[in-house]
């Protein structure tokens, strides 16, 4: 599932770790060979209601609280399509705000099978036995200061001065912790952008870079919509913004978060290391946060050197069920700069 919350699923999966990818605008595409599918039977949610080919009103939606219930009642009704595939695990894998999105529909499905096996809610179990976040945002008390330190002192360049990070984390303490404001976030934005004109939130290195975008002509062309059933135009990023406007980007989601860990699904949380907005300082915090019995193990451990074809790419965290990756030199998407390292720690887990 996509995070952002205006996007189409298929961003994430031509540029990564799709069946096939399209190497050219317009071309026609080609089969990838390194993809999830050759691990797994994949299905892709898309949100909200105006992204990609889908279409509707959209009136009923406008909290990440709200969704979960609709891909609950889907997931019911695939199965029950599809009984071939009743018995097998789902494991959720997710993206950015998707530490929002994906974390509480995994909860609302831990909650309703617990109504199932107690008689007050018919339907089929469904088995979580995994849940990943990549560069994902969870709670903005704990990431809304980690991105002003990570614009301090990274290991790329600094974003901003020490000036203007003592005039923002005293507007931090006395103004952000109450109101959680968007502005401030735009002030950094703003002093990186004017001293940077290459700077980009994806990617904050020298020159950063963003996945191609060559899907976009391909689905736009009308033998393609019209061989795929499609009813309306493509649209790759689009939608209602009533999840923005609703306050959901600063609500916290730590304690659903937490509850996942408790309850023995295997949990991944990685981040590559150039991404500004949801960095890996930030997302460390907040799995070092996490509310279970062994919390103090776990964050009492320092990170460990993870390596692929005997060259460290990332470092490591895990204790039991919780598992926490950085991956070096690679952006907010980070299977697309990372593609071998990531199938294998993903294949791994």
């Amino acid at each position: 599932m996509r995070g952002k919350r205006v996007s189409f699923t298929i961003q994430q999966i031509v540029p990564n770790y799709g069946p096939c990818k399209i190497l050219e605008d317009g071309a026609e595409p080609t089969l990838r060979e390194h993809s999830l599918n050759n691990h797994a039977n994949v299905l892709y949610i898309d949100q909200p209601i105006g992204s990609g080919f889908s279409y509707g009103d959209g009136g009923k939606v406008s909290s990440t609280k709200q969704s979960s219930p609709y891909v609950w009642n889907f997931l019911q009704l695939w199965f029950e399509a599809f009984i071939e595939y009743d018995n097998r695990d789902l494991l959720v894998f997710t993206v950015s705000c998707g530490g929002h999105t994906g974390t509480d529909i995994v909860n609302y499905i831990l909650d309703k099978n617990l109504e199932i096996r107690a008689g007050k809610t018919s339907g089929d179990v469904i088995n979580v036995k995994a849940f990943s976040a990549s560069n994902a945002w969870f709670d903005a008390r704990i990431q809304e200061m980690a991105i002003l330190d990570f614009a301090l002192d990274n290991l790329y360049r600094p974003l901003i001065n020490e000036s203007l990070y003592k005039e923002l984390l005293t507007e931090y303490k006395t103004e952000i912790l109450l109101r959680l404001s968007a502005w401030y976030r735009s002030v950094v934005w703003t002093s990186a952008m004017d001293k940077y004109p290459d700077w980009i939130m994806a990617d904050i290195q020298p020159g950063g870079v963003r996945p191609p975008t060559h899907h976009e002509k391909y689905l736009e062309r009308p033998d393609v919509q019209k061989a795929i059933g499609a009813r309306v135009n493509y649209t790759d990023s689009g939608g209602q913004f009533g999840i923005v406007n609703s306050g959901d980007d600063a609500k916290p989601f730590l304690g659903e978060l937490s509850r996942i860990v408790r309850d023995g699904v295997q949990v991944l949380i990685w981040s590559g290391d150039f991404d500004y907005g949801s960095n890996w300082v930030g997302t460390k915090r907040v799995v070092d946060a996490v509310d279970w019995p062994r919390k103090k193990e776990f964050s009492g451990k320092g990170l460990k050197p993870y390596k692929a074809q005997g060259v460290q790419k990332a470092t490591f965290n895990f204790v039991n069920n919780l598992h926490y990756v950085r991956v070096f030199n690679a952006g907010h998407n980070v299977w697309w700069y990372r593609k071998y390292e990531i199938r294998v720690t993903r294949t791994t887990y």
